[in-house]
């Protein structure tokens, strides 16, 4: 950093050497008489010359540091430089994955509200079926029309074809007559592709033999609604009430006929426990209510 100093520092202790001896020179020449202007003349140049050698050494000193104050800023710039660029980059890089990570959500969230929506419209539509069946059906059919359930069974909702060994139940209000005793066991929707070797429900009510001569389907959802009373805190403890219409309803989901419109492989189901309707893919387990009557059958 400092080469040119070192060079001028040999120069600059030879003058300080030269002035020692001028100094030295002029005792002398005082002891031996000689002339003081010569010996002024001396010590004259030998002073131009060190001021001379002092000048040089400050103005390499100065250059050095001048040169090096140089280089360093140049480094620092550099590296100022670069940290910038890596910076910037690591910036680049963390807004392109949270923008990657943000659209991904966004499109996971619009798939799911566009599947509620669907299956809020579904509901909606099922319940509107249900409140017109109701109105249409209220009062036994209308002004002037008996009982739905025949003579005699005004005021029952539901009418069993046996008092003491019913093998079905008619339901007043919507003409529906209901098996008295529901199977427990589980069925698929459908077995298409088959998951397991379970009969379809609605299989199951179609070959129903309840010794009566009478055939029987698979209750729509809006049916099955029907039965349902959410003033009570459990469907099935009500609808197996020791003096109520039905046995062996269970605190479970029951497949209805009624598939889910526009959503994948599924099917309306009613739990009798709370009185909730669900859609469930068609191969998974549920009960099954066999009905006949309304607007499906005679």
């Amino acid at each position: 950093m400092f080469q040119g100093t070192t060079q001028i520092l040999p120069s600059l202790a030879a003058g300080l050497v030269g002035f020692a001896l001028v100094v030295g020179l002029s005792g002398v020449a005082q002891a031996k008489d000689l002339k003081l202007e010569d010996v002024d003349a001396t010590v004259k140049e030998e002073s131009a010359t060190i001021q001379g050698a002092v000048q040089a050494a400050s103005t390499a000193i100065q250059s050095g540091v001048t040169a090096e104050g140089t280089s360093i800023k140049t480094e620092v710039g550099a590296q100022h430089t670069a940290t910038q660029g890596a910076i910037g980059a690591a910036q680049t890089a963390i807004q392109g994955t949270v923008q990657m990570e943000s659209t991904s959500i966004k499109d996971e969230m619009s798939q799911q509200h566009d599947m509620l929506k669907t299956e809020h419209e579904d509901t909606q539509t099922a319940i509107a079926d249900v409140k017109a069946l109701v109105e249409a059906l209220d009062g036994g059919g209308g002004a002037g029309a008996g009982p739905l359930c025949g003579a005699g069974t005004e005021g029952q909702r539901f009418v069993p074809d046996d008092p003491t060994t019913p093998t079905e139940v008619c339901d007043n209000t919507t003409g529906l007559y209901w098996e008295h005793s529901p199977s427990t066991a589980f069925f698929q929707w459908s077995t298409d592709p088959p998951a397991d070797t379970n009969t379809p429900a609605k299989d199951h009510c179609t070959g129903l033999n309840l010794g009566n001569g009478q055939a029987y389907r698979l209750a729509e959802v809006k049916e099955l609604i029907s039965l349902v009373d959410y003033g009570v805190p459990n469907q099935a403890t009500a609808l197996n009430d020791p003096n109520g219409p039905f046995e062996d309803v269970q605190s479970a989901g029951y497949w209805s006929a009624s598939p889910l419109a526009g959503g994948p492989p599924s099917a309306w189901n009613v739990n009798f426990s709370n009185g909730s309707v669900l859609g469930n893919g068609k191969v998974f387990d549920r009960r099954a209510w066999c009905v006949r009557g309304g607007q499906n059958g005679s």
